[in-house]
């Protein structure tokens, strides 16, 4: 059927599809695999789905209690639809286990960069997952551990619309103002691999941020809220 429908059609008729439906043709047709699995088609069907879908849905995690004869930590995410019903839609189960806590989980464009927060010899330190595809992505060890006690990392996760990729930005400094340590900064190209050192901005060094408070991601740019006169925390996707 695939060989008799024109490729344009063929895309306006799947791009309207779930996920769960385009799975299905993974086993379907090698063409249609291949039609589905371009990153140009994965990024036509996001932003139909933005453009469309005006419900809210949210998305939380439940830790199973820790047994004594297993000590590791079990997330179950659950997918509900944000109104009065809170009716649930779907559950999955974290593809990874770890005796260690999450630190943080940001959000983009239906991907979760999960971060343990610490570095370890056994620790894998961040998790890249797409729920809906049942896939994640374990990301090597970044270039740059924590190297004084005073140090505090922020992450940041966005979407690059001109090099169509995910970024991930992983930025260290001291909260002592008066400490002279320079911020250091690296970032994490899903299309790439390896973690890669950044520059940063001097106007940056004035600014400590609040961590706590986590990231906006807008307009290409990743934004925090930071204690300072001078600066107010951005940084952009799109020119590193």
């Amino acid at each position: 059927m695939s060989e008799r429908v024109p490729e344009d059609l063929q895309l306006d008729i799947l791009v309207r599809l779930s996920v769960k439906s385009l799975l299905r043709f993974q086993c379907v047709s090698k063409s249609l695999m291949s039609l589905i699995s371009r990153t140009g088609f994965i990024s036509m069907h996001i932003k139909h789905n933005e453009s469309t879908n005006n419900y809210a849905r949210i998305f939380y995690g439940i830790l199973s209690p820790i047994t004594d004869t297993d000590d590791t930590i079990n997330f179950r995410y659950i997918l509900n639809q944000f109104d009065d019903s809170f009716s649930e839609i779907q559950q999955f189960d974290f593809p990874s286990q770890t005796r260690h806590e999450f630190d943080e989980v940001l959000v983009c464009r239906g991907l979760l960069l999960i971060t343990i927060g610490i570095v370890l010899s056994d620790v894998e330190p961040f998790f890249l997952w797409n729920p809906a595809l049942r896939m994640s992505v374990t990301l090597p060890r970044p270039c740059f551990g924590v190297l004084y006690p005073t140090y505090h990392i922020v992450h940041g996760f966005g979407y690059d619309h001109i090099s169509n990729d995910y970024k991930v930005l992983r930025m260290m400094y001291t909260y002592i103002y008066s400490s002279g340590i320079p911020y250091r900064a690296e970032m994490f190209k899903l299309s790439t691999g390896p973690w890669e050192t950044l520059g940063v901005n001097d106007d940056f060094h004035s600014t400590k941020l609040e961590r706590n408070l986590g990231q906006v991601f807008m307009n290409g740019a990743n934004h925090w809220v930071g204690r300072t006169n001078k600066f107010r925390g951005s940084w952009s996707m799109e020119k590193c």
